[in-house]
C-alpha cells in the first residue's frame, strides 16, 4: 500500500469518527485501478486500452460466436499499459472481454480472452452488416473510448464477513466508503476492487455457482458501470462485475470466469 494513500485513508477516516476501526479497514482495503474512458477512439494506433467501439485482433483471432451469433465487444486491456500497477497479469498481450446474452443476472454469457500476439500486428475487426449480435441491446460499437488507469485503495461493502465486528454503525461506514470514492473519483469501471453489490455477494454467487471453492476465492477482473458515452447500460443502469477464481488467475487461465450484473431489478 502507498504511504500517501494509506495517509490520505486515515484522515478520511478520522473524519469521520472511525478511527478507532482504521486498523481494521486498511486491512481490508484492496489495492486496485480505475479505468477512465478517456477520448473517443480514432483506431489511429493498434493495441490501445479501449472501451467499447471494435477490438484490435491478430489476423488468427475470430470474433466469439455462439450458434451464429456475434459477441458483444466490451473492452479490450493492453497489459503493458497495466503493468506499472503491478497486477497479477502478464506484463504483455492483450485481454479482451465480450458479452453475450444477459437475460438473467447472474452466470452471465460471456469470454475473456487472452492473446500475446505482437500489438503492433493488431487490426481493428469489425463484424459483417449483417451480423446477428446475442444481445441486440448491447452494440457499443458507436462509442469506442480510449482508457487509462489510476490507482485506487477499494473498500469493501459494509455486508462483506471481512467487516464483522468493526464496531462502526453501518450507515456511517457506507457513506465514508461512498464519499471516499468520490474523493478519489472512483466511481468508474475498474479491476480488482471489492466488488459492489446490491443484492447478493458477487464473490459468494460466483463460489456457489461455479461450486469451486469460497467467496474469498474469486476476485474482480473487471467492473463495467454505466457509462452514457461508451454506451453501457447493463439493464437499468447496472454493473457487469466479471470475477475469475484466484488459482486460474495464477496460472492464466482465463476459460473460467463468472460475470454477474448488479442492477437495482
Amino acid at each position: 500500500m502507498d504511504a500517501q494513500e494509506e495517509q490520505d485513508l486515515l484522515e478520511h477516516l478520522q473524519e469521520y469518527g472511525m478511527a478507532d476501526a482504521a486498523e481494521a479497514i486498511l486491512g481490508s482495503a484492496m489495492e486496485s485501478v480505475i479505468l477512465y474512458a478517456e477520448e473517443p477512439e480514432d483506431y489511429a494506433r493498434p493495441g490501445t486500452t479501449r472501451l467499447g467501439g471494435w477490438p484490435d485482433l491478430h489476423g488468427d483471432m475470430e470474433w466469439p460466436m455462439e450458434d451464429g451469433q456475434y459477441f458483444s465487444f466490451l473492452a479490450q486491456i493492453n497489459l503493458a499499459d497495466l503493468a506499472p500497477f503491478a497486477p497479477p497479469l502478464p506484463a504483455t498481450g492483450m485481454l479482451y472481454f465480450y458479452l453475450g446474452r444477459n437475460d438473467r443476472t447472474h452466470g452471465v454469457e460471456h469470454r475473456v480472452i487472452y492473446s500475446s500476439a505482437d500489438v503492433a500486428e493488431l487490426q481493428p475487426l469489425m463484424w459483417p452488416e449483417d451480423a446477428e449480435m446475442r444481445s441486440a441491446n448491447d452494440d457499443f460499437t458507436e462509442g469506442g473510448h480510449r482508457a487509462v488507469f489510476k490507482r485506487f485503495l477499494s473498500l469493501p461493502d459494509s455486508r462483506e464477513p471481512v467487516l464483522a465486528g468493526l464496531g462502526a454503525d453501518e450507515f456511517d461506514y457506507m457513506d465514508m466508503r461512498h464519499d471516499w470514492r468520490e474523493r478519489c473519483e472512483a466511481s468508474h469501471h475498474g479491476m480488482f476492487a471489492w466488488p459492489d453489490f446490491m443484492h447478493k455477494n458477487t464473490r459468494h454467487q460466483a463460489a456457489t455457482l461455479t461450486r469451486r471453492g469460497t467467496a474469498d476465492d474469486w476476485i474482480l477482473l473487471l467492473a463495467l458501470v454505466y457509462d452514457p458515452d461508451v454506451g453501457f447500460d447493463f439493464w437499468d443502469s447496472g454493473t457487469l462485475n466479471i470475477l475469475i477464481h484466484r488459482d486460474d488467475l495464477a496460472a492464466g487461465n482465463f476459460s473460467a470466469t463468472f460475470a454477474a450484473i448488479e442492477t437495482t431489478s
